[in-house]
């Protein structure tokens, strides 16, 4: 069974800054944002991409719908989605995801067991979608903290989520900007690759 704990700080956006994830009787795996752990000793670390975005969403939604009448993804969507880009991730396995939420002794990523992934790379065309796997994660096993408090107001839930979504979209279209204005050409929808790699400044 795992227990997250993810907490966020606020400001002009509200972002991720650390993941506790604790696997039975273990001891915490730790993740903190930033390129270097720091001052924390013996720790994971993240940057802010669209993947990350897509994980901090899962779990704010895990605590916003009610699992007993959920019969709809929590995460849906085509190209350069978040579900995109953290489907990608889970294929890829980078760093940040095994220092988030560990390997087996097999050496695969946990993070897989965490979710449930429909239409991965989105290979039947149609969005991909994904979805907290419950029975090794139920909600009461996600905690959430703004600002060093523990957030349970839906309301303040739901700000939370929709501010990290209009976060991502103001993000990806900075970047097909900078695109853009160095005169590359814009790659169509479907060659797109996922903004999972890259990191909000």
């Amino acid at each position: 069974m795992f227990k997250i704990k993810l907490t966020f700080c606020s400001g002009n956006t509200v972002e991720l800054f650390r993941v506790d994830c604790s696997i039975g009787g273990a001891a915490p795996l730790t993740c903190v944002r930033g390129r270097t752990s720091g001052a924390y000793q013996g720790v994971g670390t993240f940057h802010w991409s669209s993947a990350v975005r897509a994980v901090a969403c899962l779990f704010l939604k895990a605590k916003l719908i009610d699992e007993s009448e959920r019969v709809e993804p929590m995460l849906i969507g085509g190209a350069r989605s978040l579900a995109a880009s953290l489907d990608y991730a889970l294929a890829k396995h980078p760093g940040w995801l095994v220092d988030m939420f560990g390997v087996s002794a097999g050496g695969k990523t946990l993070a897989n067991r965490l979710v449930r992934v429909t239409n991965s790379h989105r290979k039947r065309g149609g969005p991909v979608a994904i979805s907290l796997n419950s029975h090794v994660c139920p909600q009461d096993c996600v905690d959430i903290l703004l600002d060093g408090k523990t957030v349970s107001d839906l309301d303040t839930l739901r700000s939370m989520l929709k501010g990290i979504e209009a976060d991502e979209i103001v993000t990806r279209s900075s970047c097909e900007g900078d695109v853009l204005n160095k005169g590359e050409l814009a790659p169509s929808p479907a060659t797109r690759q996922p903004l999972s790699h890259v990191a909000a400044a």
